[in-house]
This record gives structure tokens, C-alpha cells and sequence, in this order.
């Protein structure tokens, strides 16, 4: 009797350890961005989605590396600050949405617990000209290139697994021209005056990923 609880007792922590290991799978997101009001803009978040495939490659029991790609929408709505004094601006509102669509990469080193597994990496995205779903001309005005640190927490379900991730974007740039520099304005183009900000994107992330084969990982 003794040698079958203690048999099955191992069987039961060899299949939590099982389900522990990360998946590989399709990913499927929701995210909210937060932007730091610029001299400008004043940034609110809004909720956006991503898709992508996230594949696990194992280094020992405990260490794993992910390596995703995807597709991700984030959306905010801005408010020009030079225009707040005003009742009527665009139609009424001083309030836009405005998104972008990005091709992201991210990469990170997973520690797993039990079912539970704690990620750090690095997310490099590009942000496409092309807006397929995006609104407000797509983009937020700044460069690009988006490079953020990604920090997380993630539970193993076995039929598929959850992350609530951080990313802690770098500066991005936002360039803008002063109209008085804009000959449509009456001014000279040899007076355009360029500024440049530089503010950060930070994001929280919440997703799900469901293996496309039922293997489970060993």
C-alpha cells in the first residue's frame, strides 16, 4: 500500500513538472499602452489585440527559451493640448483614437516553478506603414522602431497557458515642425523649425497560448 501512494504520489509530480514546461503554440493577446504626455499630447490608454506563434526551447527542467513572433494593435486616444481652450476642434472633439500596427519579435529567458514560470527579455517591434485595422492614420508620430524590456509571470493550464507580461519600452523619438516655418502658413521654409521628445511606451500585456499539438512537452 505504502509503494503505491508513494508510486503515485512521484506519477502526480512528474505530471505537474510536465505541465510546468513552457509551450509552444499560437498566441493570442490583449494589450493596453501607456504613454507619458509629451508638451504636445496628452496620451489615454485604450485596449488593443495581437496574434502571433511563440515557440519553447528547452535548456534544462527548470530553464527555457521563448522565441515569438506576431502581429500587435495598440490603440490610445489623444488630446492636443493646443487646442484644449477650444469648444470645437475635429468635428467638436479634442479627443482622437489613434493606433498602430507593429510586427513584434520577442525573446526571453522563462524560469519554471510547478505549473508557475516567470520570464525577462527583450521585444524588438516595427511599427508598419501599412494600417490594416489601425485608425487616425495609424502610429503615434514617433520612429518606428520600438525596443522594450519584457518582464512577466505565466501559469501552465496543459491544455494551454496564460502570461501577464510588462514591457518597459526604451525612447522612442516624436519629431514635429513648427507651422510657422510652413509657407502654406506664409512662412519660410528656411525658418521650419524641427523639435524632437523622446518619452517612453510602456505596456501590459495579457496572454494565451494554445499548443497546436497535443504532445506535451517532456
Amino acid at each position: 500500500m505504502k509503494k503505491l501512494i508513494v508510486s503515485l504520489c512521484i506519477i502526480g509530480l512528474m505530471s505537474t513538472y510536465a505541465f510546468a514546461q513552457p509551450q509552444s503554440g499560437l498566441k493570442l493577446s490583449t494589450n493596453t499602452t501607456f504613454i507619458k504626455s509629451t508638451n504636445e499630447y496628452n496620451y489615454k490608454p485604450l485596449m488593443g489585440l495581437g496574434i502571433g506563434y511563440e515557440h519553447a526551447f528547452r535548456f534544462t527542467d527548470s530553464w527555457h527559451l521563448t522565441l515569438g513572433v506576431g502581429y500587435n494593435l495598440s490603440s490610445v486616444m489623444i488630446n492636443d493640448k493646443t487646442y484644449e481652450d477650444y469648444e470645437y476642434y475635429e468635428g467638436g472633439n479634442n479627443n482622437r483614437k489613434s493606433s498602430e500596427e507593429s510586427l513584434a519579435i520577442p525573446i526571453a529567458i522563462n524560469y519554471t516553478y510547478n505549473k508557475f514560470s516567470a520570464k525577462l527579455g527583450y521585444q524588438y517591434a516595427y511599427v508598419s506603414d501599412i494600417s490594416i485595422f489601425a485608425t487616425g492614420g495609424g502610429g503615434f508620430g514617433i520612429d518606428p522602431h520600438s525596443h522594450s524590456i519584457v518582464m512577466g509571470l505565466g501559469y501552465n493550464f496543459g491544455f494551454m497557458s496564460c502570461s501577464l507580461d510588462y514591457l518597459h519600452g526604451l525612447n522612442r523619438t516624436l519629431s514635429s515642425s513648427s507651422a510657422y516655418g510652413n509657407p502654406y502658413f506664409g512662412g519660410n521654409s528656411e525658418y521650419l523649425v524641427q523639435t524632437k521628445e523622446t518619452f517612453k511606451t510602456n505596456t501590459i500585456q495579457l496572454s494565451v497560448t494554445i499548443p497546436l499539438s497535443k504532445k506535451k512537452s517532456k
